[in-house]
């Protein structure tokens, strides 16, 4: 499974968000490695919790899953 984490960089943060059906994970981090490892904490605690019973996540693994990164500059 690919996922997309669309990331804007802020001041001194980068926020980092994964927004897939039932679902809307976000993080905060200094950088984008630091933003996926917090973000790959929420899908984990995700898959484990709410996910169980969502469709979208049945038979999903973390260890399966990759990353690709868009940058949301509207803000800047």
């Amino acid at each position: 499974m690919k996922l997309t984490i669309i990331l804007e960089p802020g001041d001194n943060e980068m926020w980092g968000r994964i927004d897939v059906p039932n679902a809307f994970l976000s993080t905060v981090g200094n950088n984008v490695g630091e933003v996926t490892e917090n973000l790959k904490d929420l899908i984990q605690d995700h898959l484990e919790n709410e996910g169980k019973e969502q469709f979208f996540w049945q038979n999903v693994k973390l260890e399966n899953i990759t990353f690709e990164y868009v940058y949301d500059l509207t803000e800047l």
